[in-house]
């Protein structure tokens, strides 16, 4: 067990309570993986907590899709691009030869 918790810096906080609220409502596939975040789900909560200066929507929005897909990818989900292609974390990571 780890003797000091990390703690996030105070510019994060919004986004880690959004990132928290949002993933209760997360879909998760009947292979039981969860799905990622969707825009309109992050604009939605946006909007709904009254973010309107554009530069605070778009760095709320990068920090919640960022704390998503780290998670995402601690968890060895496997993620799809938008032409459904699935992708791992392993990117970059040469593939052996069979």
């Amino acid at each position: 067990m780890m003797d000091h918790q990390p703690e996030l810096y105070d510019d994060l906080q919004l986004g880690w309570n959004a990132w928290e609220e949002l993933s209760l409502s997360r879909i998760w596939r009947h292979d039981g993986t969860p799905s990622g975040l969707l825009h309109s789900e992050i604009r939605e909560w946006l909007d709904l907590n009254a973010v309107v200066d554009n530069e605070s929507r778009v760095d709320l929005y990068r920090t919640i899709k960022t704390m998503d897909l780290v998670w995402l990818s601690l968890r060895g989900t496997k993620l799809k691009d938008k032409r459904g292609n699935a992708s791992s974390s392993n990117r970059g990571k040469k593939r052996k030869r069979r």
